[in-house]
């Protein structure tokens, strides 16, 4: 018997993660452990536009999450407001006739959706699950270039790994211009423990229902902590240090008595395990103090891939 917390976006609530995860645990609920601040504007747009018109233009894109994805799209929203908007239409769309490479489905989703317009995107990259599986892929891309090095436009957060960049600029086959679309900042370690106690006690709860519901009382119960992003585990780890005493308050609150006649009686102490989605978030774990055996790990940033990793490490 488990359950799961997913220490998340602050904007990122309920989505395919909690539905697909919610198959196999008696609970699965959201935490938020960091939000992103959209920095690029409509300046910036003109700013790569005029770039781009230069005597050598961009050959192609990069967008690696979400959330950059999100900062372009509102900035070219805004750009748009500011001119007119058929020929700035025209001219987006003429901006979009190029490679867009990307991490994940998700990410080309995303794309798809908020940046391709009417035009048809060239997405690359969609099954890789980092960015150093994308890695050669953008390589292969630009060697094609004989002549001159591509020229590549990369859209990053401020926390960007250094892999992707460090890895392009040496292999002497590109020029790479970044634009930080966004940051991120962990939400305070009061907030993070406040709603992490209330879910724990949730959890308890559900899963003393369904010990009772299935006659298991004395079943060992698991609760699963997920960590989707090294800024993830920064901002939750200091919360941690007071996990075993918010177990503890969890337990006791649900065999105090009184208690309301239909309410059930966990019989059977909690323990956790972590997981991690990819070997960034891995890293971080380990390095903040977790012992990488206790530690499972999702090879792909997907819902699917969670799901798998999870019971995986159930059974």
């Amino acid at each position: 018997m488990s359950a799961v917390i997913l220490f998340r976006d602050q904007a990122k609530e309920g989505d395919d993660y909690s539905r697909l995860v919610s198959q196999d645990h008696s609970y699965v609920a959201s935490v938020p452990a960091i939000g992103h601040q959209m920095t690029l504007t409509a300046a910036d747009v003109d700013r790569v536009l005029a770039m781009h018109e230069s005597a050598h233009p961009f050959d192609a894109l990069i967008l690696t999450s979400k959330n950059a994805v999100a900062a372009l799209s509102q900035a070219v929203c805004a750009w748009h407001s500011q001119g007119d908007l058929q020929s700035r239409r025209a001219q987006w769309q003429e901006f979009m006739r190029r490679p867009v490479f990307v991490v994940g489905r998700a990410t080309a989703a995303a794309c798809r959706q908020a940046l391709g317009g009417s035009a048809e995107l060239d997405i690359r990259g969609e099954d890789s699950g980092k960015a150093t599986v994308l890695l050669p892929e953008i390589l292969a891309y630009c060697s094609q270039f004989e002549n001159r090095r591509c020229r590549l436009l990369f859209f990053c957060g401020d926390l960007r790994r250094d892999t992707l960049p460090d890895r392009l600029r040496s292999s002497g086959l590109a020029d790479l211009e970044e634009v930080v679309a966004y940051t991120t900042v962990g939400l305070s370690a009061g907030d993070i423990q406040y709603d992490l106690a209330e879910r724990i006690g949730s959890a308890v709860q559900a899963c003393a229902g369904q010990q009772q519901q299935h006659s298991q009382a004395g079943s060992s119960v698991t609760l699963w902590l997920v960590f989707f992003s090294p800024s993830g585990v920064r901002a939750v780890w200091p919360v941690l240090q007071n996990l075993p005493e918010m177990l503890c308050h969890s337990l006791h609150d649900s065999q105090r008595e009184p208690r309301p006649a239909k309410t059930p009686l966990l019989r059977q102490s909690v323990s956790y395990r972590m997981a991690a989605i990819g070997d960034t978030t891995l890293a971080a774990l380990i390095s903040h103090g977790a012992n990488r055996c206790e530690v499972t790990v999702a090879l792909t940033p997907t819902a699917e891939g969670v799901r798998k990793a999870l019971c995986e490490g159930t059974h």
